[in-house]
């Protein structure tokens, strides 16, 4: 689920999860990206609101990863805009807006073994 942190103000600016308070909790215009000539995400427009649950299902390389991952700034997409709760991800301020989700990767290793 996609819910700001109540009252809270990401550290190195004013802006917090809310600038906007009729935007929605994730917005992407024409976000794309490609590694090569490999196509891995086009042009997506997505509007996920706060408190949605959005899945993603698909087989290995259909794209699912990067279409996360570019929102967070986690890889930078070739094409297209990014905002999270009226932040900016991609350009202006990437760090206040991963303030306001939370991503834990499916390939994460937390402990050694």
């Amino acid at each position: 689920m996609l819910t700001p942190p109540r009252g809270t103000r990401p550290r190195g600016g004013s802006i917090g999860c809310r600038e906007a308070a009729t935007a929605p909790a994730i917005r992407t215009v024409g976000l794309a990206k490609s590694f090569g000539t490999a196509v891995a995400l086009r042009p997506l427009d997505l509007e996920v609101a706060e408190g949605e649950i959005l899945g993603c299902l698909g087989p290995n390389g259909a794209g699912k990863a990067t279409t996360i991952r570019c929102p967070l700034k986690l890889i930078r997409a070739d094409a297209g805009r990014a905002d999270i709760f009226g932040v900016d991800a991609q350009a202006a301020r990437p760090v206040q807006a991963r303030q306001c989700v939370a991503h834990v990767p499916g390939e994460a290793n937390l402990w050694p073994g």
